[in-house]
């Protein structure tokens, strides 16, 4: 049987050390309620003087992005490590610094290359690099309606010599 059936607490309690044989002994009942899973220390957080910096930094130099600021606080000494670019970038988001922007383009903004009508728009494709027997190299130029592409070789099309398949 499984511990957690066994004690009667649900599996997800059990993996948080919330256990109640665990748990009664150090915080009574108490212990078993809810609390929040944020952490109590960020060791790798960057120090309120860095970010205050970069915060100052910015509102002096409005144009600076990332990228200058962390040369900068290079440059002039900084009062503790030295964030990344992205770490700078963070703060200045997470303090309305910057305005993030996605970089993809909106569906609505694709221009499309295709015409109401067949045989009013084609694509043209050069394949290279065959050879034939005489040593010359052979290009071949391909086109296709945007709008006729067929999905099979049309009926008109020689058969192909016997022994080989299509």
């Amino acid at each position: 049987m499984v511990p957690s059936r066994a004690a009667g607490v649900i599996r997800g309690e059990c993996h948080r050390g919330r256990s109640p044989v665990g748990v009664s002994r150090q915080a009574g009942l108490a212990g078993l309620s809810d609390r929040s899973s944020r952490p109590r220390t960020s060791p790798t957080r960057t120090p309120a003087g860095v970010e205050a910096l970069i915060r100052e930094l910015r509102r002096n130099h409005p144009r600076w992005g990332a990228r200058r600021l962390v040369r900068e606080l290079t440059r002039r000494g900084c009062p503790g490590p030295v964030p990344s670019r992205a770490t700078a970038h963070r703060v200045l988001v997470c303090h309305g610094l910057v305005q993030v922007t996605s970089r993809g383009r909106r569906r609505e903004d694709y221009k499309r290359w295709q015409r109401s009508e067949p045989m009013q728009l084609w694509q043209m494709g050069i394949v290279g690099g065959i050879m034939l027997t005489d040593g010359t190299e052979c290009k071949v130029v391909t086109g296709v309606d945007d709008r006729s592409a067929p999905a099979s070789p049309p009926s008109w099309w020689p058969a192909p010599p016997a022994g080989l398949s299509a």
